[in-house]
């Protein structure tokens, strides 16, 4: 389903494609990407919600940062929403492999 976020691994379609809008029946919502990394399903879990402190979310948001197929130059702030996208890929590491897209959301 999310396959086309495939295409985040280049960073010249990451360019013309920064903002990413997503609207539900009840909100509407822009985000601007800051990583997008490749995983093996099981070494991390980037679809963390809840965090004991500021520290350690901005401890997942360096984490995914210093992962980053390449540098966005996008920041996070302790007191920022996030939203991750996921999905298959097998060219990473075969089924086992995942692309993640994380965004930060506009005010």
């Amino acid at each position: 389903m999310f396959s086309p976020l495939l295409a985040y691994k280049d960073e010249a379609f990451y360019a013309d494609h920064a903002t990413v809008y997503f609207d539900t029946l009840y909100h509407t919502g822009t985000y601007t990407v800051f990583a997008v990394l490749n995983m093996r399903n099981g070494d991390w879990e980037p679809s963390t919600a809840d965090f004991v402190s500021e520290q350690a979310y901005m401890d997942f948001i360096h984490r995914a940062k210093t992962q980053a197929l390449y540098d966005t130059g996008v920041e996070v702030q302790p007191s920022d929403y996030i939203l991750t996208l996921i999905t298959c890929d097998r060219s990473f590491v075969g089924k086992d492999g995942r692309l993640v897209v994380m965004a930060v959301k506009q005010p």
